[in-house]
């Protein structure tokens, strides 16, 4: 039908509107030089630790406009959503990665990542990610080394 798809349209937006569901992203990172991962929504709570710009995170709620988030570690805790961003991030989970000049092990090395090393995501392929380390150096890491998306 030629309708169809306006419908659904105002169906979706009037169930979001009724019901006041607002969509939360699936992950976030750190948009700020450090932000605190609080014990509960809200300053009043107390800092768990402090997490650094490009941090990766995956939300698992929301309460206002906090996030309820998860880390690399299992670790959860709550973050000031407007403090987070959508660039997409990943963290060295390995105790060392290898950053390649391609997206395989016959590329040539050309540095080694530590463990809690936060890079930014250039695109993902099959089982590799190209990132960008802060140092502006680009390579290719395998995805089993890291967490983030």
């Amino acid at each position: 039908m030629k309708f169809d798809r306006p419908f659904a349209a105002v169906a979706v937006a009037l169930a979001v509107w009724t019901t006041g569901a607002v969509a939360q992203p699936d992950h976030v990172s750190i948009a700020r030089e450090s932000v605190m991962m609080r014990a509960g929504p809200g300053t009043h709570h107390a800092a768990q630790w402090t997490l650094s710009q490009g941090y990766p995170l995956r939300v698992t709620g929301a309460s206002g406009k906090w996030l309820k988030v998860q880390d690399f570690e299992n670790d959860t805790g709550w973050v000031y959503q407007p403090l987070t961003g959508a660039t997409r991030h990943h963290i060295v989970k390995a105790s060392v990665a290898n950053l390649r000049r391609g997206p395989g092990t016959h590329h040539k090395l050309i540095a080694k990542l530590a463990r809690g090393e936060v890079v930014r995501t250039v695109k993902t392929q099959s089982k590799w990610v190209q990132v960008r380390t802060d140092a502006g150096v680009q390579g290719w890491v395998a995805r089993s080394l890291v967490w983030g998306w």
